[in-house]
């Protein structure tokens, strides 16, 4: 949020009548106001929402590009384990069946 929207929505604040002042309440309403602001600017949809933590989170995309490396070594390394294990298996059931003949 830039400083001016800040000083306008402070101006506003002031305005309202609150039994107790209380920088809980502004801090709240403030973060709610950027959430609203923010959403208003951009599609919305689960995937869009996603792009701006991203854009907005740097230490985000970091976690996401590191658990998709690491999930896609884990998927290439499971299937080439899989791949050896049916081939030792065939392997076992040829040598059975030349040994039966």
């Amino acid at each position: 949020m830039k400083g001016d929207e800040k000083q306008i929505l402070r101006q506003a604040l002031d305005h309202l009548d609150i039994p107790k002042p209380s920088t809980q309440f502004e801090k709240r309403l403030i973060q709610d106001w950027e959430r609203l602001a923010l959403k208003g600017r951009q599609p919305v949809g689960l995937f869009s929402d996603v792009l701006v933590l991203m854009r907005l989170q740097r230490k985000f995309i970091l976690l996401v590009v590191s658990t998709a490396l690491i999930l896609s070594v884990f998927a290439g390394r499971n299937f080439l384990l899989n791949q050896e294990d049916d081939l030792n298996r065939i392997d076992v059931l040829s040598e059975l069946s030349l040994s039966t003949l």
